[in-house]
């Protein structure tokens, strides 16, 4: 498995939730003490879940559930605001519509459920990062047009924003955003072996992605999930994961991320990865892995 890798080796493999199917779809942030904090599906109950890790290397938590209104989270990001607060965004697969949960605290034990997107049929990925001022920009599919959708948020609570259309992308089956030091966002599009679609990124122009370039990385297979992360170097670390395969690191060679340098780790994985970096470079990565029922890992 992977978790707590030393710049890429692996250490620590641990099971957080198996309460049923939770392995499924989830992500991964890293709060200023280097605790990880992590949002994810319960596919036995359709709800969105929280693991609060006690510690930086998560030997104990706290586990919550948010939101129980439909089938909720099967797709989901999450970002630890400037003040603290988490940020969760994520699909509402029984209205087919992009949501948001704003922790009230730091611990989320309270927040507030939005509605970001109800005007076309929001597909099963999303994605976020946040600028350096805080305000998210969500990444999701429009699965109405077949193509990469963007949520520009207009405050770091996101109470407001713009959505915005991109051209010259085909549909992304895995979504994940990082930022640039620049606030430029760069998109890892999860890929399809069955659709013959390869994992490519989606390279933001300007601050608003108004415009952008979508690339091919030639030495990536078909993984439908993705997780991406900006090392302080400004090169990007793609992790990828998919049913049946290998968790694997795919370390940029650019800052474009063309081509890249791939270690494998555990096998057997689900269609969801989450990863974050510590300050010192190591990268953390979250995994579902599959048994019966699914277990969710880092």
């Amino acid at each position: 498995g992977s978790v707590d890798c030393d710049l890429l080796p692996v250490t620590v493999d641990r099971a957080l939730d198996r309460s049923g199917d939770v392995g499924s779809h989830l992500a991964l942030a890293l709060r200023a003490d280097q605790r990880p904090f992590l949002a994810y599906h319960d596919e036995t109950n359709g709800n969105l879940k929280i693991h609060d890790c006690a510690d930086a290397a998560c030997t104990s938590g706290t586990r919550r559930t948010l939101d129980t209104t439909g089938d909720v989270g099967q797709s989901v990001a999450v970002a630890i605001g400037p003040t603290g607060l988490p940020f969760i965004a994520y699909r509402d697969a029984t209205a087919q519509t992009l949501k948001a949960y704003a922790c009230a605290n730091a611990a989320c034990t309270s927040g507030s459920v939005r509605t970001l997107d109800a005007s076309v049929n929001v597909g099963n990925a999303v994605a976020m990062a946040l600028r350096s001022d805080g305000r998210p920009l969500v990444a999701y599919v429009d699965f109405t047009a077949f193509r990469l959708r963007l949520y520009d948020c207009d405050n770091t609570a996101c109470s407001s924003g713009v959505i915005r259309n991109t051209t010259g992308t085909s549909v992304p089956y895995g979504l994940s955003i990082t930022m640039r030091a620049d606030d430029r966002a760069l998109i890892a599009l999860g890929g399809n072996a069955g659709a013959a679609v390869r994992v490519r990124t989606y390279d933001c122009a300007d601050i608003g992605c108004t415009t952008g370039t979508q690339r091919l990385i030639s030495d990536v297979n078909y993984s439908p999930s993705v997780a991406l992360v900006m090392r302080g170097n400004g090169r990007p670390l793609l992790v990828t994961a998919g049913d049946f395969s290998s968790l694997r690191v795919n370390d940029c060679a650019d800052a474009v991320c063309t081509t890249t340098t791939q270690v494998a780790f555990d096998t057997d994985t689900t269609d969801t990865v989450g990863a974050a970096l510590r300050p010192d470079g190591r990268p953390i990565v979250a995994f579902g892995k599959r048994h019966a029922p699914q277990d969710l890992r880092v």
